[in-house]
């Protein structure tokens, strides 16, 4: 089903589709235009794939998760394959860019990781509010520079960061 969402400046509408492990590319009006991936772990191909982030130049970032990676594609040239990066053991469930679109934000359930566009590891800001840690699962940039940060479902937090990682408050959702 559906798990990740992004529109574009010509309003297409990107969304991640986990249990076929693809992208669905759609209209505004919701008609279907076209779909990429399959399963598998090889360039293009995801599995389990989860949030994702467009740039004002059509540049999408896709969380392929099981795959422990972020999948870059062109949307301008056919959604073609241009690179990925984050491998290792972390599972990414969220990314977004920030207003100027010269960081981007990952969640993987324990912090928030910042790269930049091409994949390079800026640095890492630690999810933890009275040192209980909490498990950073959605994230939203705001154009302001702010991070929001949503919480596991159960901790019930959203957390609001500078873009330098410095707290600036949290909420507790579960009111």
């Amino acid at each position: 089903g559906p798990v990740g969402v992004a529109c574009d400046k010509n309003g297409q509408v990107y969304v991640v589709d986990q249990l076929n492990n693809r992208v669905q590319v759609l209209t505004l009006s919701g008609d279907y235009v076209t779909a990429f991936g399959s399963k598998g772990n090889k360039d293009g191909e995801f599995d389990g794939p989860n949030g994702l982030a467009l740039s004002s130049t059509g540049v999408l970032y896709v969380c392929d998760s099981d795959n422990r990676r972020i999948q870059v594609f062109d949307t301008q040239r056919d959604h073609q394959f241009q690179y990925s990066f984050g491998h290792g053991n972390k599972l990414y469930c969220d990314v977004a860019l920030n207003a100027t679109e010269d960081k981007l934000f990952a969640v993987n359930f324990v912090r928030v990781i910042v790269f930049t566009p091409q994949g390079h590891f800026l640095y890492s800001i630690a999810q933890h509010i009275d040192y209980i840690s909490l498990l950073p699962i959605s994230i939203c940039c705001t154009p302001d520079g702010h991070l929001l940060v949503g919480h596991d479902t159960s901790a019930g937090f959203l957390s609001v960061y500078h873009e330098d990682g410095t707290l600036v408050t949290a909420a507790d959702c579960n009111l």
